[in-house]
């Protein structure tokens, strides 16, 4: 995919970028990135709730938690810097400090991620260099550029970008995110910047964000694995000159970010999915919420199930294959109705008052054969609803 598949990315005022070529990562390609923000931007941030997470990531959860103003961002792909012991952690304060030098400011104004290989020490000659060079490439605009150099496993890069009124004013929202596989709520492995031209006090940036994943990041699987450097960063200038947010802007900022990430969660499923499947869970008439998110999550991680859906198995005779997405359902050990549940496949009913239909409808032994798979449970006992996607490989 080149930058022309990529969404049209207006430059926001007070962010500058520049990518390099290191080979830290990758030959042949851009895996650096650097951004400088101008003073009054901030910054909010969601981490891995891994408790081995990388050097990257406690150095930039603890600026976010300090409240330290954000002045520049530094970005490798190909190597985590995970793991890597003292030197690792030493690397990324050095970073800091080398950005934080061409920029004039301290090194805790600098946040830093790292993503791709384990275990791996990263040159830090090659690093500094590749910063000095950035510092004086910098330039307005460059997020799609940006997005390229981002890129791991991925087969594409991944953007996104909205615009909406705030107070009477126009705002942009850019995203740029990585990841197919390390995929696991927790939160679902990526890194992603979330750029905007808002003026939003930090607390509220914060909670949004953290809305924003939960409704999205923390919906999605891959291979069930919690990544070690997730991180997902947002950062707004305060430069479009919106007045202060009332109730009603902040409610469409927040929808616009939930938006924006989920836009971002469908191009990493789409990245995933390559010849394989999604399966969606959707739950309802659970205890609660967050009760229902679990069963979900239950029947996405079911083997059984997930065996079902790639065979295309359904309705197999003798295999009672339906049953398993209720045993799914009951082995989360949520509250739910057995004897009043129902279980729709392809929208079509293939269990009713705990009992599998034996004559399975066409509509759902369709849905299971095709690329996206949809699977509704009604519990029966509540209010709370709740939805988890996952990718399958055909026949796993």
């Amino acid at each position: 995919m080149t930058a022309a598949d990529l969404p049209e990315m207006a430059a926001i005022e007070g962010i500058h970028t520049a990518v390099a070529a290191s080979a830290t990562g990758y030959e042949g390609r851009p895996d650096m990135l650097l951004m400088r923000f101008d003073p009054g931007t901030i910054a909010a941030g969601v981490f891995t709730r891994s408790s081995c997470p990388a050097a990257p990531v406690r150095w930039s959860k603890a600026r976010i938690a300090a409240g330290d103003a954000p002045l520049g961002l530094v970005f490798n792909a190909g190597n985590a810097n995970c793991y890597t012991g003292p030197a690792g952690h030493e690397l990324v304060r050095k970073s800091a400090e080398r950005a934080a030098g061409q920029f004039g400011c301290a090194p805790e104004n600098i946040l830093v991620l790292s993503t791709g290989r384990i275990g791996v020490p990263l040159a830090e000659d090659v690093i500094f260099a590749s910063i000095d060079d950035m510092a004086g490439r910098l330039a307005p605009g460059g997020f799609q550029q940006a997005a390229h150099a981002m890129m791991t496993t991925d087969t594409r890069p991944k953007a996104a970008t909205r615009t909406l009124e705030l107070g009477g004013t126009t705002v942009t929202l850019h995203g740029l995110a990585k990841g197919t596989l390390m995929i696991a709520p927790n939160m679902a492995t990526t890194i992603n910047l979330l750029l905007t031209d808002a003026a939003v006090d930090r607390e509220d940036l914060q909670e949004m964000l953290g809305d924003a994943a939960a409704r999205s990041y923390n919906l999605i699987s891959v291979d069930e694995t919690t990544s070690t450097n997730d991180s997902m960063l947002a950062f707004a200038t305060g430069t479009a000159g919106n007045p202060p947010l009332s109730e009603g802007d902040k409610r469409s900022l927040r929808r616009a970010l939930r938006d924006l990430t989920m836009d971002m969660t469908e191009l990493m499923l789409a990245d995933a999915k390559a010849d394989g499947k999604i399966l969606r869970v959707d739950v309802s008439g659970a205890s609660g919420n967050a009760s229902a998110r679990r069963i979900a999550r239950s029947v996405t991680r079911s083997l059984l199930v997930r065996r079902m859906v790639a065979r295309e198995a359904l309705g197999d005779p003798g295999k009672s294959s339906v049953g398993q997405v209720l045993a799914a359902v009951g082995g989360s050990t949520e509250m739910i109705d057995p004897d009043r549940v129902e279980i729709r496949i392809g929208g079509a009913v293939v269990l009713s008052q705990g009992a599998v239909i034996q004559d399975i409808p066409k509509a759902a032994t369709d849905n299971v054969a095709s690329d996206d798979v949809a699977i509704a449970i009604d519990c029966a006992i509540g209010a709370g609803t709740g939805t988890m996607r996952t990718v399958l490989e055909k026949g796993e």
